[in-house]
């Protein structure tokens, strides 16, 4: 995904709902959403959208044929295996060998 389909993911996202329920959803401030739609966002833009990547981003879920966030599915697929809860522990499973499973990367340990 390029940094303009990532602004254009953005931009759609803010005319569906606002700013102000976009940065909740990226864990930002609004006047963050409104300078980097502006071009004028003084902050690392790279983090930033990976934030849009990862929260703006849907993926179907075969295991439980919903659409979840890109965010959603990193971080149950990588976490470690829910041994005490069997239904989790089976979902956590399939996601091991999902097509859409995210690829681990060092950001995902936070």
């Amino acid at each position: 995904m390029t940094p303009v389909d990532e602004l254009r993911l953005l931009r759609e996202a803010v005319a569906e709902e606002s700013q102000a329920v976009v940065a909740r959803r990226l864990g930002v401030s609004r006047s963050s959403i409104c300078m980097l739609l502006s071009g004028k966002y003084p902050g690392n833009t790279a983090k930033m959208m990976e934030r849009v990547r990862t929260n703006l981003r849907f993926v179907h879920c075969p295991h439980d044929d919903i659409t979840i966030s890109l965010d959603e599915c990193r971080s149950f697929a990588t976490e470690r295996p829910p041994i005490n809860k069997p239904e989790q522990l089976r979902h956590w499973r399939a996601c091991q060998s999902c097509p859409n499973r995210p690829r681990r990367t060092t950001d995902a340990k936070e």
